[in-house]
């Protein structure tokens, strides 16, 4: 199988998404994309220890 790598447009486009998040809403995402096996329920301790409220979700679904 051969490996693509993502244009640089595209990268850009969710560099610019990402930093118009919040802070805490960007935490979320990393704690997520960290959690290996895709369960919400670790996503949201490790979110928990990192200091993210649940409104993180709320904030970062009005940011377009």
């Amino acid at each position: 199988m051969e490996a693509h790598t993502v244009p640089v447009r595209i990268k850009e486009g969710f560099r610019r998404r990402l930093a118009a998040l919040p802070a805490e809403t960007r935490s979320l995402m990393l704690a997520a994309a960290a959690e290996p096996t895709g369960d919400p329920v670790l996503a949201w301790r490790a979110a928990e220890r990192l200091g993210v409220p649940a409104s993180a979700v709320e904030r970062g679904g009005r940011c377009r």
